[in-house]
């Protein structure tokens, strides 16, 4: 799948992909379809999957992640179309774009909406990143070549290539990147520097930025080098692999959100594409422990 396609696709599928229902539905779905992770929640009270959601707290959710295609917020999505569709490293994990994305800790959730507990469905992939961004979950990616996230992934090392090779579908730009490094890697940096980012010439914005994304594609060029390595995508699958980042794939009922935490540290980005419901906290208590622990105030 190239980028034009992928971003068409997440167009044609954006339609609405929860459904609301009430407490008496979601408690039912929930007893039928997810009483493994009921169990975990019941087991590990501290722990817990939220999901921040602009909606009334009154209301739960039932959220089926497969019927759409999701797209990253206020960035391309060039590193979800590799991650999703060609690298190999990441071929047993959710897709990204077809997931719903969540978080371990409260306060994260806060942050993008009402905060609800999330009830994936039984025998559901669990993907958890070791840190509260996925963004910036890329250890080894930071250690080999000083890219500290995925937005400076995409802005360093992925969009100056699909800028050399205009009009190139996403993989074909990348072949063809591949053939130039194998022939005349100094060439290829030259057409990188030669890059014009529509700003005034001189100006210390594009001084600043051409000096950034030359020293970061550069560590990407002598890291390839240094590994004899001059195709780009398996360059990639490398330092994006999800085992040398330290990402952990679990799967329901055996799981354990805490696993891939640094000590004194509960909140990890974690991502699933099973159907899932979402139940106000106050709610998902009460489903939990079998009572009514508490009542919202």
């Amino acid at each position: 799948m190239n980028f034009k396609t992928f971003t068409e696709a997440v167009s044609q599928h954006r339609q609405q992909r929860s459904r609301k229902i009430d407490i008496d539905q979601a408690k039912s779905l929930i007893k039928q379809n997810a009483s493994q992770i009921t169990d975990y929640y019941k087991g590990h009270p501290n722990e817990r999957i939220y999901r921040g959601y602009s909606a009334s707290d009154t209301a739960s959710y039932l959220i089926e992640p497969t019927k759409f295609i999701r797209q990253s917020r206020n960035t391309s999505n060039y590193y979800t179309l590799l991650i999703d569709t060609i690298l190999n490293s990441w071929t047993n994990y959710p897709k990204r774009s077809q997931s719903i994305i969540c978080t371990t800790e409260y306060s994260m959730a806060q942050a993008f909406g009402y905060p609800f507990v999330v009830f994936p469905y039984n025998n559901a992939k669990i993907a958890i990143c070791k840190t509260a961004d996925f963004w910036q979950g890329f250890e080894y990616l930071k250690t080999e070549i000083d890219i500290s996230g995925m937005d400076s992934f995409n802005q360093f090392i992925i969009e100056p290539i699909m800028r050399i090779f205009p009009g190139q579908l996403f993989t074909y730009a990348f072949n063809s990147a591949s053939r130039l490094m194998d022939e005349d890697p100094e060439w290829l940096r030259a057409l990188i520097g030669g890059l014009d980012w529509g700003t005034t010439q001189y100006s210390p914005y594009e001084v600043a930025k051409k000096s950034r994304l030359m020293h970061k594609f550069n560590n990407l060029i002598e890291w390839m080098l240094y590994n004899k390595q001059t195709d780009f995508i398996k360059a990639f699958d490398i330092l994006l692999n999800p085992e040398k980042n330290k990402f952990k794939l679990q799967q329901l009922p055996k799981i354990n959100l805490s696993a891939n935490s640094e000590v004194g540290i509960y909140s990890n980005e974690v991502w699933t594409d099973a159907n899932s419901i979402l139940v106000p906290v106050y709610e998902a208590t009460n489903i939990i422990f079998g009572r009514s622990y508490y009542k919202k105030s």
